[in-house]
């Protein structure tokens, strides 16, 4: 076992799937749900936090499309603020569910990513306590890797991320574990230290979603994050933002 993590390396610890949904993702749910039942990791929990600001018609919908491994929750008390509440709040619900749960790893998977089947028996072996599988957002042309990196002003007391590069986030792509500021929150594993650590927050004052504030806390912690980029995930988008301004 690594001296800065709580995964065991030397057996299969058990890991949490933990997703939210909401109606705006019907699209393309029914064929993701398929898909993260077929993971081919032996060891699996799962835990879907549906946001639709409904009493919970839509959870009758998904109900549809899983299996008694799939724990669904839906509280409408939780889903009527505004999106990045929203969302804060669910991911709040999973990491709870999470530590709560006998599970030894948390892995937050969007319901829109779909990683490779065999993802948890390569990120699980690299034994660290944040790990980030890389994806494409956007649309079309303009898509680009969820990679961030930081300026850090030690003077000042504050760090700025920004978007990295196109050509500068694909040149990292070598097969290896890479050191990055945030890569997202579409698919990332973490231990239950993490999870203990770091709340999923908003802020009403800040535009930022709560991914940007995770990966700024981590920062401020210096908890190392890290991306593997042995594999990509693919990305059936819709972007959040359009919703949002709906």
């Amino acid at each position: 076992m690594g001296t800065h993590t709580d995964l065991d390396r030397k057996k299969r610890p058990k890991i949490l799937i933990g997703s939210l949904t909401a109606d705006a993702k019907d699209y393309i749910l029914p064929l993701w749900l398929s898909h993260i039942q077929g993971l081919t990791y032996s060891n699996l929990e799962y835990f879907l936090y549906d946001t639709t600001p409904d009493q919970g018609d839509h959870a009758e919908y998904v109900k549809k499309f899983i299996n008694d491994k799939i724990t669904l929750s839906h509280k409408p008390e939780l889903n009527s603020g505004p999106l990045r509440e929203v969302i804060a709040l669910g991911l709040e619900e999973i990491r709870k569910y999470f530590l709560a749960s006998d599970c030894e790893g948390l892995l937050i998977l969007e319901c829109d990513v779909f990683p490779p089947l065999n993802v948890l028996e390569k990120m699980v072996a690299e034994d660290r306590p944040v790990l980030s599988g890389p994806y494409l957002t956007g649309d079309g042309h303009s898509k680009y890797l969820m990679f961030q990196d930081c300026d850090f002003h030690e003077k000042e007391a504050f760090q700025k991320a920004y978007q990295m590069s196109f050509d500068a986030s694909f040149g990292m792509f070598d097969g290896t574990v890479r050191d990055v500021y945030g890569a997202g929150l579409g698919c990332v594993l973490m231990t239950r230290g993490i999870a203990r650590r770091i709340r999923f927050r908003w802020d009403a004052n800040d535009s930022s979603f709560p991914d940007s504030f995770f990966y700024q806390d981590l920062f401020i912690r210096q908890i190392p994050n890290a991306v593997d980029t042995s594999f990509i995930c693919r990305h059936e988008n819709q972007n959040w933002g359009a919703i949002l301004n709906q």
